[in-house]
């Protein structure tokens, strides 16, 4: 796919996600925080949170999260609108490719 502008890539967006079964260990979820604590501006300078959170068994049995399911996918294109639980909404995906890591 080949998207010429941060706009383009926002309306073809979609959101994934997958749980391998592993929790973080508290190093782990400390990087994660400092890392949303330095990163509060989104690619058009407007405000964003990001915040770890814990999900009880009954809640991860409704998202369907248990480690070893497919990856899913909530489409956030054509207009969709969702409010509320959209567990049910979520579809299989493919998973995300990540481009590889690179340090300057």
């Amino acid at each position: 796919m080949d998207i010429k502008s941060p706009t383009e890539a926002i309306r073809k967006r979609d959101s994934c996600r997958t749980f391998d079964g592993r929790v973080p260990d508290e190093k782990a979820k400390e990087r994660l925080r400092t890392f949303f604590r330095v990163n509060t501006r989104g690619p058009f300078c407007n405000a964003i949170r990001f915040d770890l959170i814990d999900m009880t068994e009954a809640e991860m049995a409704v998202m369907n999260v248990a480690a070893g399911q497919l990856v899913r996918k909530l489409t956030l294109t054509g207009g969709a609108i969702f409010a509320g639980n959209a567990a049910a909404q979520f579809q299989p995906a493919a998973p995300f490719a990540f481009l590889p890591a690179t340090v300057k």
